[in-house]
């Protein structure tokens, strides 16, 4: 079996073991996580919305789950869905589980409403956040497995779950252009904390070891109350014209040094967890030791995931391929 020795941490197992000869199992086994939810109204033109709930995962050893919620908020009410007996498959890696179910159906309070086409993940294979900083909330600070779900409740909405607070790694490419020359640098050591304030539908963003250039210092930027707009399908967390922020012991300090005009991420699969994110960021102290008026700019790139994919495994500490 495949091991995941590169996601930092050690991560508890989502299930007790059970001998991989023991045909039979006799046990039972249960969990609930709180998850958000994205509603995206399937045959109207109205608004998505987001809430959150418990799901509860009954275990029958690692045969089979059943899935439930008591309080599914949508309509103004909270519903009760179940899903039952699903067969599930069990993938375990040295960092934590993969517990998969597909196309599974159900019901939302006793039949009123049919689910379809549920298909979930409960993930271990994550990547950890790093150190707190000042005036970013701290949700999830120990080891949370996350629910990756999708499902359809009858024709009236299709729900995605996400988690409200991730780290995302991948690839950045920033280009550097002055005076029409341009220099473009990758790298994968720049990762993405988002902290969504769901209430608020705002966020903040840290960027870790962020490099603008090959030369240039690796960073810590906060992007402090970020709009989250919702989509079908998905949300854009967006900003213009602001100063990125910087921890200063206990405090943040504004940095006047790298303006951003810009900064855009985006998710770009149906369970929410790869996004894109795009930004453009002036170099001030340059433009004002140049002294000439022009004004220099990197244009940063980002594709990545919060979840290690074991089948497409990400190593964020391998050189950037060409």
């Amino acid at each position: 079996m495949k091991k995941l020795t590169f996601i930092a941490g050690c991560a508890a197992l989502l299930l007790p073991l059970v001998s991989c000869n023991e045909e039979k199992a006799d046990f039972t086994y249960n969990k609930q996580y709180l998850t958000s939810n994205l509603f995206t109204p399937r045959n109207t033109s109205a608004e998505p919305f987001v809430t959150s709930c418990f799901y509860l995962f009954d275990f029958v050893g690692t045969k089979s789950v059943s899935v439930s919620s008591t309080n599914l908020m949508f309509e103004g009410m909270n519903h009760v869905m179940s899903v039952s007996d699903v067969p599930i498959k069990v993938q375990r890696y040295t960092d934590g589980d993969l517990i998969i179910l597909n196309k599974a159906s159900g019901q939302i309070d006793a039949g009123m409403q049919q689910i379809t086409n549920f298909n979930c993940r409960i993930s271990g294979l994550f990547y950890r956040k790093q150190s707190s900083q000042p005036t970013v909330s701290n949700t999830f600070a120990d080891y949370h497995p996350f629910v990756i779900a999708t499902y359809n409740i009858g024709t009236a909405y299709s729900v995605a779950t996400f988690q409200p607070d991730v780290t995302y790694r991948g690839v950045t490419t920033t280009t550097f252009e002055y005076q029409g020359q341009n220099q473009v640098y990758k790298t994968k050591s720049g990762h993405y904390r988002v902290v969504m304030d769901l209430d608020k539908l705002t966020a903040d963003v840290v960027l870790y070891n962020v490099k603008f250039a090959e030369q240039a210092p690796a960073l810590i930027l906060i992007l402090k109350d970020l709009k989250i707009n919702l989509e079908r399908g998905g949300y854009v967390i967006e900003g213009t014209n602001f100063n990125p922020n910087q921890s200063d012991g206990n405090i943040l300090t504004p940095n006047d040094s790298f303006p951003f005009e810009s900064f855009k991420l985006r998710t770009t699969s149906e369970d929410l967890t790869n996004v894109s994110i795009e930004y453009t960021v002036r170099n001030k102290a340059m433009e004002d030791k140049l002294g000439n008026g022009t004004k220099v700019y990197y244009y940063g790139s980002f594709t990545g995931s919060y979840i290690n994919d074991p089948q497409k495994p990400f190593n964020p500490d391998t050189p950037v391929e060409d």
